[in-house]
């Protein structure tokens, strides 16, 4: 590839790049500042199940765990829980939980992450991080190739 194309390969990724991370800014602002329709309700743990995932073939890897609840006569696993809070969902236990959508959330954040808004903006944000690497990458290759001339 000669030196040309590749500068303007490396100026369309960097033209991506731009676009992406403004793309996701405004995205993390209409995140941070949307309103959220969700209520708080007091539910009962109904059963508690302990899944291991595995991270390699050396059968090492940790658990997780999946919480059912209870809420006007229907049961709902629970989003957005972490293995740290464990200890607070027993069976039988009486917990706070957040409806939203049909759907039960441990805490606001599940809450807020699963809007359409917040998934958007997670997709822009890896795409940002993936363009960003490829510039690298890109600009590498063509800072070496500016050299061997």
């Amino acid at each position: 590839m000669n030196l040309n194309k590749q500068n303007n390969k490396l100026i369309i990724i960097l033209v991506l790049f731009i676009l992406s991370l403004l793309t996701t800014i405004v995205l993390y602002g209409k995140m941070d500042n949307a309103k959220f329709d969700y209520e708080k309700v007091k539910c009962v743990v109904t059963n508690v199940t302990k899944k291991r995932i595995y991270r390699n073939r050396n059968k090492t890897g940790r658990y997780r765990y999946i919480i059912t609840v209870a809420y006007k006569e229907k049961e709902y696993k629970l989003k957005n829980t972490y293995d740290s809070s464990i200890f607070q969902y027993q069976k039988g236990a009486l917990v706070d939980v957040y409806l939203s959508n049909g759907n039960l959330y441990a805490n606001e954040a599940g809450v807020r992450t699963s809007t359409p808004v917040a998934i958007l903006y997670f997709i822009f944000l890896f795409a940002t991080m993936g363009i960003f690497f490829i510039f690298v990458v890109t600009w590498d290759r063509y800072r070496k190739a500016k050299n061997n001339m």
